[in-house]
């Protein structure tokens, strides 16, 4: 079994491992920050107390974006900001003149990020979303997110406008920062062979945790033979592996390591010859 990702202590390998799976593990893409101004630009806004929401939809968000200050029990409790005005944001007076701005509320795609973010914030979202955009913009909605709700969304440069426009269809207030990218990792970082034995039919199955890794799959070996299960972590990596021309057998039904093996128990328990 191919897993179309590879990180230290990785809980989709080890699931899938201690079910009796042999995992090849590969990093298919690499991540690139944004530019400089646009990750500036995001820390600026979120200093300033700006957001009352920030949404994550990824743990690589967090590669490049530091959100630690979200978690301090300053800010925690309605953090100081010097002037006699914010913008517009609802803000107190405190005895010495600064300002007191409401704490930001935090939410997150599914578990992995939740489990990310906290780890980085030392609290947990308040708002904890399904695999994809829809799933998230719906449990914002019903956390109160409304008429003028200020949201920052830093994201992939390549995600989908889906979550942005939810939110806004709301009433919401969203600024997007584009505060990294995915990229097709360099052939040169692959194993030899790698596409050879790919498309001579090497893996019974491939797991894809992401859109990219989707992409970069086709483009670094070519689709995927008949003999090879196709499974996908969610819906958007399911629309991207089908745009990248891949046949998709198994959406998991979670995002989470053991929605992916029993995705792949399913389809192979299906294609299985009768005894």
């Amino acid at each position: 079994m191919l897993l179309g990702r590879s990180r230290p202590a990785d809980p989709f390998a080890r699931v899938l491992r201690e079910a009796g799976a042999e995992v090849d593990t590969l990093a298919l893409t690499v991540t690139s920050p944004g530019t400089p101004e646009e990750v500036e630009r995001a820390h600026a806004l979120i200093s300033s107390g700006w957001p009352q929401w920030v949404v994550v939809t990824s743990a690589q968000t967090l590669e490049v974006l530091d959100l630690s200050r979200l978690g301090t029990s300053e800010e925690a409790n309605g953090g100081a900001v010097r002037g006699d005005s914010q913008d517009g944001v609802s803000a107190r007076s405190c005895e010495d003149g600064c300002l007191l701005l409401p704490p930001t509320r935090l939410a997150a795609v599914g578990p992995r990020t939740a489990h990310a973010l906290a780890a980085v914030t030392g609290r947990q979202p308040d708002v904890v979303g399904g695999s994809d955009a829809e799933a998230l913009a719906q449990a914002l909605e019903e956390a109160g997110v409304g008429p003028g709700t200020r949201v920052l969304l830093p994201q992939s440069a390549l995600a989908r406008p889906v979550l942005a426009e939810r939110l806004e269809d709301l009433g919401a207030q969203v600024q997007r920062a584009a505060v990294y990218t995915t990229v097709t990792a360099p052939a040169s970082c692959l194993p030899p062979a790698f596409a050879t034995h790919w498309r001579g039919g090497a893996w019974d199955a491939v797991v894809l945790t992401a859109g990219s890794a989707a992409r970069a799959l086709t483009e670094l070996a070519g689709p995927a033979p008949a003999s090879t299960v196709v499974v996908t972590l969610g819906r958007p990596s399911q629309l991207a592996a089908q745009a990248a021309g891949l046949k998709v057998a198994a959406l998991a039904p979670t995002p989470t390591a053991e929605g992916v093996l029993k995705a792949l128990c399913q389809v192979l328990e299906r294609q299985a010859p009768p005894p």
